[in-house]
């Protein structure tokens, strides 16, 4: 079946909520199952509520704690929790080279410890991973060659150059593109690039526009039906969540529509 409005991979709808704010708005009674709500370890008690729903659950870099015992309560939190059914993907972690988003240098410093902890959790509970990466693409490829990831990696928010885009399809990573792409022309190729088996859509934390209306705007950018790509992508997650690996990973399979 594919969803009215489409899958939406990332959307930040509760997030920095009270439990009781999240608890309510995660009860509406239109909330889709098909968008993924990223949660962080604090808020999961609220996930046996909601089976029906999708979470991403995980430490964003810029909520690393600065304190060492508060940081390993919260991966100890996320081990704990990244087997629960309503789990569908492990994040969103990540690389941020704005030193100046962190609560301070010693969060700044753990970015890549917290990474390679949240990549461990995705290997041992075989769940795709989601990454913010702003300007630390280089540091993200080496820990790809190190770690050699087995479950996808998926990069949120996607809005660099077809070169980037072809390195990373090489590390057989998933392409998630954002409102970015309704307002930035020079991502059309890019978006038109990558294999529809490896991109989805997302919202993230942009509420001036609307997931409907960047599906329509994608489907256009290819000169396709919207509810072929709402389809498409749906199955995208179910393959994903379904497999230890994405399809042909270790090669590149760029091309056109």
């Amino acid at each position: 079946m594919v969803p009215e409005a489409g899958l939406n991979i990332h959307s930040h709808r509760i997030d920095g909520l009270a439990l009781a704010d999240a608890d309510r708005i995660l009860s509406e009674p239109d909330r889709s199952p098909w968008e993924v709500i990223c949660v962080d370890p604090s808020q999961a008690e609220l996930l046996p509520r909601f089976p029906s729903l999708r979470f991403a659950l995980g430490l964003h870099p810029w909520r690393i704690p600065d304190e060492p015992d508060r940081l390993q309560e919260a991966l100890t939190a996320l081990s704990r929790q990244a087997g629960m059914p309503q789990v569908c993907l492990i994040g969103e972690t990540g690389l941020d080279g704005r030193a100046s988003c962190f609560r301070s240098d010693r969060a700044y410093r753990a970015q890549e410890e917290v990474l390679r902890a949240h990549a461990a959790v995705a290997e041992r509970v075989r769940k795709p991973m989601v990454l913010h990466i702003v300007r630390r693409f280089d540091v993200l490829m080496q820990l790809c060659r190190q770690l050699k990831p087995s479950v996808p990696w998926i990069i949120h928010g996607f809005a660099k150059n077809r070169r980037l885009a072809e390195q990373l399809m090489d590390h057989a990573c998933f392409l998630s593109f954002g409102t970015a792409l309704l307002t930035h022309p020079e991502l059309a190729d890019v978006w038109r690039s990558v294999p529809l088996d490896r991109v989805f859509l997302e919202t993230d934390d942009d509420h001036g526009h609307t997931l409907a209306s960047l599906y329509r705007h994608a489907a256009a950018l290819r000169d396709m039906p919207v509810d072929e790509l709402q389809r498409q992508l749906v199955e995208n997650l179910l393959r994903i969540t379904a497999t230890s690996a994405p399809s042909g990973k270790g090669t590149r399979r760029l091309s056109g529509k």
